[in-house]
């Protein structure tokens, strides 16, 4: 019983931290320029394919 309590423990422990470096990542990820400029305009105007890295509904799961 002791162990399955630890084992239990320790995969709480590692699904936090799963899900502290997602949001974590999510944060910075919102802060970037690309997904600011997909947010508020639904038809990017680009130069370079390079510069589209995410869309309008993609950006609008996250609002």
């Amino acid at each position: 019983l002791i162990s399955q309590i630890r084992t239990q423990a320790i995969a709480n422990d590692l699904e936090i931290l799963i899900q502290s470096l997602c949001s974590f990542t999510l944060e910075i990820f919102a802060q970037s320029k690309y997904y600011c400029n997909a947010q508020q305009q639904i038809h990017l105007t680009i130069s370079e394919a390079d510069e589209l890295l995410i869309d309008h509904n993609f950006a609008q799961l996250f609002i």
